[in-house]
């Protein structure tokens, strides 16, 4: 098994070559923009011909490269993620299973199943405990993050998990984020949804629980 960053783009071809079977994990723009430092590969994608052509649209490639360099932020950290996702997510050309961020912390032990059954995994209680471990950098979340981890109370720590930045951003990032995705045409998310779209959820039951442990922030998947 191998842990690959950086690489979306060659997706398809390593999937082929490796005769692989492709675990993919998303999660929502939104958080990710706020959780990062850094966007080492931007300026590349900004420049790339491949991803131009990849894209399409002439007038939606100029708005990606103005927001993407000149924008905030915030808009920069959006755009990123749709580079670094809109291969698997518009050209999945490969044998793999999609899964969410949201998911996995809202319904452990159903994902837990469903990973066991596509990896051909045998030691359960193994992958519940990872599951159940938290990030090795936990220690650059913040005090509040660090200190829901170690609330005994299951529940409070998914909802905070998958909720928290609700709580960072403004109606104008949330709009900013819209547009971005859209230009993309990726529908993976919603700016103002918590959990993915419908089709990239595997059990029936995740949007109940998020609103039964965080109502009202935003859980009807498109």
């Amino acid at each position: 098994m191998f842990k690959i960053h950086e690489l979306k783009h060659l997706i398809c071809a390593i999937a082929r070559r490796c005769n692989a079977t492709i675990l993919y994990l998303l999660r929502h723009p939104i958080p990710t923009t706020l959780s990062r430092t850094a966007l080492p590969q931007l300026d590349l994608f900004l420049q790339s011909p491949y991803y131009a052509n990849l894209i399409g649209d002439p007038a939606a490639v100029k708005e990606i490269r103005s927001a993407g360099a000149g924008g905030t932020v915030f808009q920069r950290g959006v755009v990123s993620w749709c580079y670094e996702n809109v291969v698997p997510l518009r050209f999945p050309d490969f044998d793999g299973l999609f899964v969410t961020y949201e998911e996995l912390v809202l319904n452990p032990l159903r994902s837990c199943d469903l990973l066991m059954r596509r990896l051909r995994l045998t030691d359960r209680d193994a992958m519940l405990r990872a599951f159940a471990q938290p990030a090795n950098n936990l220690s650059m979340s913040s005090a509040k993050t660090q200190s829901i981890m170690e609330d005994p109370d299951q529940r409070r720590r998914q909802a905070h998990l998958v909720t928290k930045w609700k709580e960072s951003i403004s109606p104008r990032d949330e709009a900013d984020a819209a547009a971005i995705l859209e230009m993309f045409e990726l529908d993976a998310y919603r700016a103002d949804r918590v959990l993915a779209a419908r089709p990239l959820l595997h059990f029936a039951d995740t949007e109940q629980i998020l609103d039964e442990i965080a109502p009202g922030t935003g859980t009807r998947c498109a």
